[in-house]
């Protein structure tokens, strides 16, 4: 029977009709957890299975995941921990190279339910192979996987992350600034570069499921570097704008607004300079040419929270004049730092009129539009009349 069991698991693998599959992968199952096998045997089993997931066709790697599901959910502990490596790696290099979307979400859902049988000492093991990825800074397909690999565990283990999270943050901050890094190169060169969008995407939304379970780290500014987030703002692919976009909507959203203070880092999104290049590069994403509905109504969020902090810093006469001819004829001589002086003093009416400007010509001015209908709700009768 051994050897007709062998003879199974090929058809399970090799067949191109879904029943038959089916029947093998149950007969197999069966045949594996009621009949004994010995240590050997079972290695070999379990080999056969983590080699079988780069099989050429798509629905052989889709049964082979369907019994390896069922082998993680109904095995032993004991003997999933056995063979947690070899299943690791085996669905770890799905995730990274299959081409097939189902397949690798598959993969996806078993390395969780894998994560979930193991015991601490195994989650070490696996923590310091994703640790390991990470460093690779030459294989940025490496680093990749490892971040999307701590976004899965974060979704399995929640605040039991924890001891592992410094490293995780470590990881992911290293990745972005490799990531910012290169940006500027490519910004400094004249000639177009094709940059790798995966490590930063993924590195932030990881930064975000993080945020999500730990709301606590949005306010300890050295635990997140907020100024990688702010770089990735104009990064040339649509995805790791809106996750850096997100990002910061998530500290707006667990920050009151209020004037922006010196108690942050020059360019931390909530000082005064970080706030205005933040602003700054909101309304360069509008003028994008494949901005969307969901990244536009978070750049509207994000730039509504700056507007009501600049509102709030704003002076009480709002209007910019002067008291007699001398500080006239002054202003006039020093035109130029008088103007940033005055953006530093009171960004408000810098932000409205950059904003009714861009209005005419946007990609999508009925974000623009949304936001001064928010700011007119907000704001003071009397300070909106000195915008009209």
């Amino acid at each position: 029977i051994y050897d007709l069991m062998d003879k199974v698991s090929e058809i399970m693998v090799t067949s191109q009709s879904p029943q038959v599959q089916e029947l093998c992968r149950g007969v197999l199952l069966q045949f594996l957890l009621d009949y004994p096998q010995g240590k050997g045997r079972l290695r070999k089993q379990m080999t056969f299975l983590a080699k079988n997931l780069s099989y050429v066709y798509e629905s052989g790697r889709k049964s082979v995941l369907e019994l390896l599901n069922a082998v993680v959910t109904k095995f032993e502990a004991n003997l999933i921990r056995e063979y947690a490596d070899l299943l690791f790696v085996a669905l770890v290099m799905v995730i990274a190279n299959d081409d097939s979307a189902k397949c690798r979400e598959m993969a996806a859902v078993l390395i969780k339910s894998l994560f979930e049988r193991l015991d601490e000492d195994r989650r070490k093991v696996i923590f310091s192979h994703l640790h390991s990825w990470s460093s690779q800074a030459g294989q940025p397909q490496l680093v990749q996987v490892s971040s999307q690999v701590y976004g899965f565990v974060i979704d399995v283990l929640g605040s039991k992350t924890l001891p592992y999270l410094p490293a995780i943050l470590e990881d992911l901050t290293a990745g972005l600034s490799r990531s910012a890094a290169d940006l500027e190169q490519a910004e400094n060169d004249e000639a177009a570069v094709d940059m790798e969008w995966q490590v930063s995407y993924y590195s932030l939304t990881v930064f975000a499921k993080i945020l999500r379970v730990f709301p606590d780290l949005v306010s300890e500014g050295d635990r997140v570097r907020w100024d990688l987030v702010v770089s990735h703002l104009l990064f040339p692919h649509a995805w790791v704008r809106t996750a850096s976009c997100r990002l910061l909507g998530i500290l707006f959203t667990a920050i009151p607004p209020s004037p922006p203070t010196t108690q942050y880092p020059e360019h931390h999104p909530l000082s005064n300079t970080g706030m205005r290049e933040v602003a700054q590069k909101l309304c360069l994403q509008l003028k994008s040419e494949h901005l969307d509905e969901v990244l536009s109504l978070q750049i509207v969020k994000n730039l509504f929270y700056i507007g009501k902090c600049f509102c709030a810093m704003a002076p009480s006469g709002d209007k910019v004049s002067t008291e007699d001819d001398e500080n006239q004829e002054l202003q006039e001589e020093r035109e130029v730092p008088d103007t940033e002086l005055l953006k530093q003093q009171n960004p408000l009416p810098w932000l409205f009129s950059k904003l009714s400007y861009q209005a005419n010509w946007a990609q999508q001015p009925l974000a623009i539009l949304r936001w001064f209908a928010a700011m007119t709700s907000h704001m003071e009768a009397h300070k909106i009349e000195t915008f009209l």
